[in-house]
């Protein structure tokens, strides 16, 4: 463990946006549409229509996926990969 800790090398990622433009900057990144069906009439044209802003502050308290740990001692040196 102490080995470990004392030959450990940390590389930082990309900074963290701030929460106040975190809904502006998620408007900014590229994004693809993923059609659920293109079957069907859609019913015609109507003069009602809706409009509206809905968001939530995005809550940090872990993965939202699957997580994982690879390591690999080899001539002495130990290399961990993990998603954290």
């Amino acid at each position: 463990m102490r080995a470990g800790m004392e030959s450990a090398k940390w590389s930082g990622g990309e900074a963290i946006p701030e929460a106040a433009g975190i809904h502006d900057l998620l408007k900014q990144l590229p994004s693809k549409r993923y059609p659920i069906s293109n079957n069907g009439n859609p019913g015609g044209a109507t003069e009602t229509r809706f409009k509206a802003r809905v968001t939530k502050q995005y809550l940090i308290h872990g993965s939202i996926g699957p997580s994982c740990a690879v390591a690999w001692f080899n001539d002495g040196v130990l290399t961990v990969w993990t998603h954290t």
